[in-house]
């Protein structure tokens, strides 16, 4: 192609310059790109900087606060290691972030029992809608006395049954 322009050859061959310049170019590295995470940091917090963020944000005056207010306190205090973004990352990875202060431990609950130890003594009731033609729509109630070592159904029990008007 000595001598005659690139526009006058591709015009003559029927290409697009682009196609030419594009062709022209070395290929360009089509591996998969490295993920983010896997990555070298440059300016990234060293383990013991780490640990220092961690332990700051543990002492006394700090443990009680949000990852925040330990941030601006400790940076009155010239306590600056890492920013308030790198704080909050680190406190995440360690599980400290959401609400730092203590937390009261309740007792646990007791799950009730009941206890009989002679018919009558303890009732259960139930009360069921029934639905039916317009008639029969009520609900039935059983009430039932609960007795035995185990928890087992006896005494008496009732069952009624109450009807409804229809609705109009």
């Amino acid at each position: 192609m000595t001598g005659m322009s690139v526009v006058r050859a591709c015009r003559l061959l029927g290409h697009s310059r682009a196609s030419f310049y594009r062709h022209r170019r070395p290929a360009v590295d089509t591996r998969v790109p490295m993920p983010q995470a896997d990555r070298c940091q440059p300016a990234a917090l060293s383990q013991s900087e780490r640990a220092s963020v961690l332990e700051i944000l543990n002492l006394t005056p700090y443990a009680g606060l949000s990852v925040c207010q330990a941030f601006y306190r400790s940076w009155d205090d010239c306590y600056y290691v890492a920013s308030k973004s790198s704080r909050y990352r680190i406190a995440r990875a360690a599980g400290q972030v959401g609400d730092r202060r203590r937390q009261a431990t309740g007792s646990p609950k007791k799950i009730p029992e009941l206890v009989a130890n002679g018919p009558s003594q303890v009732w259960s009731w139930d009360i069921t809608k029934v639905r039916g033609p317009a008639a029969a729509n009520g609900s039935t109630s059983t009430s039932s006395s609960i007795f035995g070592p185990a928890g087992q159904w006896a005494g008496g029990s009732r069952t009624t049954k109450t009807a409804t008007s229809p609705k109009t």
